[in-house]
């Protein structure tokens, strides 16, 4: 779920790379917390976020992920429903 949550991180914080997030999240250990993430654990590699998207993409629900935050639905409402 971490990854998952990470993952929205990266679209609502605009980090157009997966090697961008993963610095971003071994840097700010603030942002590793809210996504819970404790900083004794480890930040999760491009190759976990590869094997994320891909399982996600064969259900499509990272697009209607996305769709939801888009649309009027608040982030936290749209990851309660996921």
């Amino acid at each position: 779920m971490q990854g998952f949550i990470t993952y929205f991180i990266r679209y609502i914080e605009r980090i157009p790379t997966i090697k961008g997030l993963i610095k971003r999240l071994n840097d700010d250990f603030i942002l590793k917390l809210n996504c819970g993430i404790l900083v004794s654990d480890s930040t999760p590699s491009e190759a976990a976020y590869s094997r994320l998207v891909t399982k996600r993409s064969e259900s499509d629900i990272l697009e209607k992920s996305f769709d939801m935050i888009d649309g009027d639905m608040p982030i936290v409402e749209a990851l309660k429903i996921l």
